[in-house]
């Protein structure tokens, strides 16, 4: 099977591990930063912000037209 295949231009990013981690990870962040960081705090919003950045760059950088996420320079 070819690369090419593997990730269609349709969203298909979202199958893999490594999006689906980064989302799970964000998740239990703004769980755990509910819960145990002051919510005045800029240290929540910092760690909101950096698991958020991981979800999204991961989105980006599949989704741009002719890259793959599985070459080496990802």
């Amino acid at each position: 099977m070819s690369q090419d295949k593997l990730i269609s231009a349709h969203g298909s990013y979202r199958r893999l591990k490594s999006f689906q981690v980064a989302q799970l990870v964000y998740d239990l962040t703004v769980r755990f930063c509910e819960r145990y960081v002051d919510r005045f705090s800029r240290t929540k919003d910092q760690m909101i912000q950096a698991a958020r950045s991981s979800v999204q760059n991961i989105g980006r950088r599949v989704s741009r037209k002719g890259v793959s996420p599985f070459s080496a320079n990802v």
